[in-house]
């Protein structure tokens, strides 16, 4: 007869095995501490994980121009691959440019400004570009009907120098800065004629012309104004009464062509150049003087200035209008040669 143990040894013995059980197998909570942690991805806040559309990205400004470069050579090429370089989508700019005889300060004008090298006289072969931190577009040309340039290119020839090869170079001249006003008058929004003496008809007879071409080929901008800025007067000639007279003067002499009624009409009817655009100083202009007159427009006119009022065009579109009017003004060369020879 098999004794079986008693209740109480089987109880202690599967009590036993129960902890034995226990002690082998670790605790769950044991085991997840030793597993290691694996970084959960961070939720993306961008507009394309909450379904909005991406912010416009603001456009980088182009690089400062330290130094101005050559739009038009001397010989009529137009080089835009220095000046596409400093221009942007910017539309609120304004270009500048300068036309007058030897030796009257054209580029010392521009050069006062900006802040930058500026032009000199000696650079001035063609047209000169320079773009300022305030996005003024700055163009400086070589000077009008210019004797000494004659007298260069004539002692070139030498001894071919006869009167019909010196009138073919003289000619030459002439057509060149017929063409060069022409297109500063068609891609300026101001344009400074610059004189040190009163009464040049042969100056201002070639600038009627200019500015006739201009609107005949229709490249002109919409809005443009033209500042007479006379420097080296004579104190009686810079007096209220005497300024008045030339600004009836130059009035009356371009009453038939756009620089005669660029304003709108006095409440009298009549047209003209106003007087605010007429400066005549006994010495040389300073910088408060020219900016004054190039942003003249801010003030008399409500339409601010004219390329800063212009949301349509920007600076590289301008610049396709430089090439678009340089082109159509070399298709038409032959009548700006008819209207050369008239000046002769």
């Amino acid at each position: 007869m098999i004794r079986r143990p008693p209740r109480s040894t089987l109880s202690s013995s599967s009590a036993a095995s129960d902890v034995y059980k226990r002690q082998s197998q670790p605790k769950a909570s044991q085991s997840k501490a030793a597993q290691p942690k694996t970084a959960q991805p961070k939720a993306v806040h961008t507009p394309a994980a909450r379904g909005e559309a991406a912010p416009p990205q603001l456009p980088q400004p182009p690089p400062r121009q330290h130094h101005p470069c050559k739009l038009l050579s001397a010989e009529g090429r137009l080089g835009v691959d220095g000046l596409a370089e400093v221009l942007g989508e910017n539309n609120h700019f304004l270009v500048v440019g300068v036309l007058g005889p030897d030796g009257v300060g054209r580029s010392r004008a521009l050069s006062m400004l900006t802040k930058e090298d500026g032009f000199t006289e000696q650079s001035a072969e063609g047209v000169d570009a320079l773009v300022t931190d305030s996005r003024l577009v700055l163009l400086d040309t070589q000077a009008v009907l210019s004797a000494s340039q004659l007298a260069s290119k004539l002692s070139a020839l030498k001894n071919n120098a006869s009167p019909d090869a010196a009138a073919a170079v003289e000619k030459t001249l002439r057509v060149r800065d017929l063409q060069q006003a022409v297109l500063l008058f068609a891609v300026c929004h101001v344009v400074v004629i610059l004189q040190d003496s009163l009464g040049d008809l042969p100056f201002l007879e070639f600038i009627k012309t200019a500015d006739f071409l201009s609107s005949a080929l229709g490249s002109s901008l919409q809005q443009r104004r033209v500042v007479w800025l006379h420097t080296n007067l004579a104190e009686s000639d810079c007096e209220a009464g005497s300024r008045e007279a030339l600004c009836g003067f130059l009035s009356q002499f371009f009453a038939s062509s756009q620089l005669g009624s660029l304003t709108p009409a006095e409440p009298s009817g009549s047209r003209g150049i106003r007087p605010e655009d007429v400066i005549t100083l006994p010495g040389w202009v300073n910088r408060e003087q020219l900016e004054t007159a190039v942003h003249a427009t801010e003030d008399v006119d409500a339409t601010v200035d004219a390329g800063r009022a212009d949301d349509s065009m920007s600076e590289r579109k301008w610049l396709e209008h430089v090439s678009s009017c340089w082109d159509l003004i070399l298709r038409k060369s032959s009548i700006v040669t008819e209207y050369s020879n008239k000046l002769a």
